[in-house]
């Protein structure tokens, strides 16, 4: 396994905080895709009903929840997108990162780049939304 230093992990986290995490771009751009922000035991992000229904995102953003489950969801639509936002009961999968939700053909993938809260960046990436979490230090 191989472990990223700190002073490293903080320059990639500034490079993903850059990209847009959560601010709808991509979402709006493409609804087939969409970014999600896991910050302070809250995940947020803003998706496309386009590409996809209430239902199947927080079927998806669950697997950023330790436990698999959410104890809370919100959403409120904001011109052509749905902002959402929800809180894990078991807590986050890592200390905080930023996930991508795409759907590829019939498939939904979902990969994060987050921080395991010891100096550590892993890369995680569930399968499918029923899958547990593969994490992979990088």
């Amino acid at each position: 396994m191989l472990y990223l230093k700190s002073s490293f992990i903080v320059g990639s986290l500034a490079v993903l905080a850059a990209c847009g995490g959560g601010s709808g771009t991509g979402a709006l751009n493409n609804p087939e895709f969409f970014t999600m922000r896991a910050k302070d035991g809250v995940l947020s992000g803003k998706y496309n009903p386009a590409g996809f229904d209430t239902r199947t995102v927080q079927r998806n953003i669950r697997l950023a929840c330790a436990d698999g489950k959410i104890s809370s969801y919100a959403q409120v639509a904001e011109e052509s997108l749905i902002s959402f936002s929800a809180q894990c009961p078991g807590g986050l999968v890592g200390s905080g990162g930023i996930y991508e939700i795409e759907r590829v053909n019939a498939e939904i993938y979902v990969e994060g780049t987050i921080s395991d809260g010891r100096g550590n960046l892993l890369y995680v990436r569930p399968s499918h939304p029923d899958a547990a979490a593969h994490n992979t230090p990088l």
